[in-house]
């Protein structure tokens, strides 16, 4: 892939990462600021014609006292960086203080605690005679191990799903289908869904609620962060633009995970993203089911007065092309979603 493909998919990403229950949903417990600064794609004049991209994924990732993690500067330039320098913003501070040493593609950060919940780790990307980049992620720290809540085998009890054509918030659509190969996973039995017939333009989805995934933030305390994970390949109709999301359900209201934390399943290979990161609760702002959200209200409500939440995931696919009409579909595997706390 060149590098300037490469840069223009990315962009597209980021203007758009107990024990067995029913329905062979499993709850274990285990350990487990997005910067963003460039002009619009593409870049107006010859701006972009010499220039270091890099991201650093995941943009927000939550650990436990005591665990090391890493962040990644990910390039998509057109020139390859030469140098790197990371720095770390104190939570709440205003300088960026260099880390001695930190001039590689990668920051390793060991034994985190709590002085370095909520800091930000920046990466300088620069080369000879050309523009350089800055970008730089976050860092959320918790006392206690993720609550995760995990699926492979996709049993139909263990799910409740509806599928819509249209959004938001769409009508009720039978074209909208959804069943459980027993083999052709990663591995085993996986959840497939399918779309149509679909017409040039036209856009369906699917809403799926895995019915044991439930926390109570009452009784297990607020929620400081998730973290998501879904693989998915296309199964047919590569042409259109298929993906899945993170979904929650509070209440009444069902809420969509921000297009930044979209897998792709445009490709006939199994695969996800693992540089997504945790979402908070401002990552799920969009109500695609149920009534809006009142004055005063927190929607969603991850503090310890807030409702019991279901997880679950939005499937998608829109017919965009210029190609005929036709049934596109998409297959989902090893569903997991890690619940951390303060």
């Amino acid at each position: 892939m060149g590098a300037e493909r490469a840069f223009s998919q990315r962009w597209a990403r980021r203007g758009l990462q107990w024990a067995i229950g029913a329905g062979g949903i499993a709850a274990i417990v285990g350990s487990g600021g997005i910067g963003i600064s460039w002009p619009p794609y593409p870049c107006p004049g010859t701006i972009c014609q010499q220039f270091v991209w890099v991201d650093v994924e995941p943009p927000r990732q939550t650990a436990q006292v005591g665990q090391t993690v890493t962040f990644r500067a990910l390039e998509s330039g057109t020139v390859s960086a030469q140098h790197y320098q990371w720095c770390r913003y104190a939570p709440g501070g205003a300088t960026c203080a260099p880390i001695a040493g930190a001039t590689g593609s990668t920051l390793t950060i060991q034994n985190v605690n709590l002085a370095d919940d909520q800091a930000r780790y920046e990466v300088t990307a620069t080369a000879s005679g050309a523009t350089g980049h800055t970008s730089s992620g976050r860092l959320l720290v918790s006392t206690a191990p993720a609550v995760v809540f995990e699926d492979g085998e996709f049993v139909e009890a263990g799910w409740s799903w509806s599928g819509f054509a249209g959004f938001p918030p769409g009508t009720p659509s039978a074209a909208v289908s959804v069943s459980r190969p027993a083999s052709g996973g990663n591995p085993g039995a996986y959840r497939a869904v399918e779309y149509g017939p679909l017409t040039v333009g036209e856009r369906m989805f699917a809403t799926h609620v895995a019915v044991g995934a439930t926390y109570d933030p009452g009784q297990l305390g607020a929620i400081y962060a998730i973290d998501f994970r879904a693989e998915c390949k296309g199964l047919s109709g590569y042409g259109v633009r298929m993906g899945v999301r993170p979904l929650l359900r509070q209440g009444a209201r069902t809420y969509l995970g921000s297009s930044l934390y979209r897998q792709s399943c445009e490709e006939p290979n199994w695969a996800f993203d693992s540089g997504r990161g945790s979402l908070v609760a401002s990552d799920f702002s969009q109500i695609v089911a149920g009534p809006p959200c009142g004055a005063g209200e927190s929607c969603p409500d991850w503090s310890a007065a807030g409702a019991p939440i279901t997880f679950g995931m939005y499937t998608e696919n829109d017919h965009v092309d210029a190609g005929p009409a036709g049934v596109a579909s998409q297959g989902v595997d090893n569903w997991r979603v890690g619940v951390w706390r303060r």
